[in-house]
């Protein structure tokens, strides 16, 4: 009988070692937190371009006319990004608030999309849209991509709506909020599978520094999945040795 255990059970740890460990879901760090470790998921080498650099172009888009498909509900929404990371920025030089509020209701109801293109580096950030102090940007997340961005790419209206409002939402400091990250939108019908996007919501203070800013990893469902198989394990061991 006690053999019997034994081998069950070494059959359940063999079979646990074949599933993969979870990897730790990581949390954006707090502002100023110089200590931070989201410092090693982007290297971000500087352009031989000279500061300040050209700024690319942006052009408004009817979603129906050339340059990308989209389907029926991409039309209806104009949501061309994934799942972005979010980092507080707010310092006491960051936007105002309400003026923050005032950009991303400018641009809610607006189903279109906007195409940026012209990059000449990975460090400045250019202004897609602007209301009062508040200003949204973007620029290639990573030097190897910049070439890709002089073709052009995409984010719909409704991406920067999202973030325009969740940075407003969660990263006010006495009146004021900003806030940057990474996210994945793009490029166009003929590049796939997209590009990765550094976005920051700022002041035309900030305009220089946050071009050098660093940003948490782009959150992955399939880490998401992995920590819920783990915990599922951990669940049926628990009850396997409970029930023994």
């Amino acid at each position: 009988m006690v053999t019997a255990k034994i081998t069950f059970l070494l059959s359940i740890f063999a079979l646990a070692a074949e599933i993969p460990l979870a990897q730790s879901y990581r949390l954006p760090p707090f502002p100023n937190n110089t200590n931070s470790s989201n410092t090693t998921h982007q290297d971000l080498r500087p352009s031989k371009a000279p500061l300040p650099a050209t700024l690319s172009e942006i052009e408004s888009n009817d979603p129906d006319i050339d340059g990308i498909y989209m389907n029926t509900s991409e039309r209806l929404s104009a949501s061309l990004c994934g799942a972005s990371s979010y980092t507080s920025s707010t310092t006491a030089t960051s936007p105002l608030l309400s003026d923050c509020r005032q950009l991303a209701e400018k641009i809610r109801r607006d189903k279109h999309y906007t195409t940026v293109y012209g990059y000449g580096d990975n460090h400045t950030i250019f202004p897609v849209l602007t209301y009062g102090s508040c200003m949204f940007g973007v620029r290639p997340a990573w030097t190897e991509d910049v070439h890709t961005w002089q073709y052009g790419w995409y984010i719909g209206n409704k991406d920067i709506w999202q973030i325009a409002s969740r940075v407003a939402d969660e990263f006010e400091i006495d009146g004021r909020s900003s806030g940057n990250g990474l996210t994945h939108c793009v490029v166009n019908k003929y590049v796939s599978p997209g590009i990765d996007v550094h976005w920051a919501v700022f002041s035309r203070e900030q305009w220089e520094a946050v071009g050098w800013k660093l940003a948490p990893p782009i959150p992955s469902a399939g880490d998401k999945n992995m920590v819920g198989i783990s915990l599922a394990m951990f669940a049926a061991f628990s009850w396997i040795f409970v029930l023994w």
